[in-house]
C-alpha cells in the first residue's frame, strides 16, 4: 500500500527503474519503491523528470505536483486509465463549447460555496449566511469572482495566518495552498476513497 509524499526541495535528477524511484542530487542519490509513493512533489528549479519515469509514476497512480517560483502549486498531474472511455470523456470534455463549460463550471462553483457555509456552520465559525449570499450571486462563468470572495470569507476566521495584513500572510497562504494541492491528489487517485489514504499516509520524505 502506498504510503509516503516524497517532497523534493533541492536539484535533482529524477528516474525510474525496476520499480524504484531514484533520485540523483549532487551529494547523495536516494532510492524509494515506487509502490510505496502516493505522491511526489518537486518544489525546487532544477528538478528534473524522465519521460519513462513520469510513465512509470502513472501506472501507479502516483500524483506528481509541480511548484512555481513562488512555490505555490502550478500543476498536478493526474494518470489516465488506458481505455477508449476515458479518451472518449476527454474529448467531450475538450470539445464543450464555452457557454456550457461556463454555466457548468458556475454549478460547480455554487455547490463549493455552498458546502463551505455548511461547514462554518458546523464548526460554530461565523460567516455562513455570508458565503450563501455570494453563491446567491454567482454569474455565469463567475467573472465577479464571487468563488474568492467566499473563499477569503472562510480562510480568514479559521486560519488567522493567511488574513491580509498578517505579517506571515504570505508564509501561512503557502502552507494552506500545498495542503489544498495534496488533498487534491488524494481525491483524484482514490476518488471515494480518499480518506483511506489520508488516514494511511504515514511518512513524508524530504529530500
Amino acid at each position: 500500500m502506498a504510503f509516503r509524499v516524497v517532497n523534493i526541495e533541492h536539484p535533482a535528477e529524477i528516474h525510474a527503474h525496476a520499480g524504484q524511484l531514484i533520485v540523483a542530487m549532487d551529494e547523495e542519490t536516494v532510492t524509494i519503491p515506487i509502490e510505496d509513493i502516493l505522491m511526489l512533489i518537486a518544489d525546487a528549479p532544477n528538478v528534473r523528470l524522465s519521460t519513462m519515469c513520469l510513465s512509470m509514476l502513472a501506472e501507479h497512480r502516483v500524483m506528481v505536483v509541480t511548484m512555481g517560483r513562488n512555490h505555490l502549486p502550478s500543476s498536478l498531474t493526474i494518470p489516465t486509465v488506458s481505455n477508449a472511455r476515458q479518451a472518449r470523456v476527454a474529448i467531450a470534455q475538450a470539445g464543450l463549447e464555452k457557454d456550457l463549460a461556463d454555466r457548468l463550471w458556475s454549478r460547480v462553483v455554487v455547490r463549493k460555496m455552498l458546502n463551505q457555509a455548511d461547514a462554518l456552520e458546523a464548526l460554530g465559525v461565523e460567516g455562513a449566511m455570508v458565503v450563501r449570499s455570494f453563491a446567491s450571486q454567482v454569474e455565469v462563468g463567475d467573472p465577479t469572482n464571487r468563488e474568492g470572495a467566499a473563499a477569503r470569507c472562510c480562510r480568514e476566521p479559521l486560519h488567522e495566518g493567511t488574513a491580509q495584513g498578517h505579517p506571515d500572510h504570505g508564509f501561512h497562504l503557502r502552507v494552506l495552498h500545498d495542503g489544498e494541492a495534496v488533498r487534491e491528489g488524494y481525491v483524484s487517485r482514490r476518488g471515494r476513497g480518499a480518506q483511506e489514504d489520508l488516514v494511511g499516509v504515514r511518512s513524508m520524505v524530504d529530500l
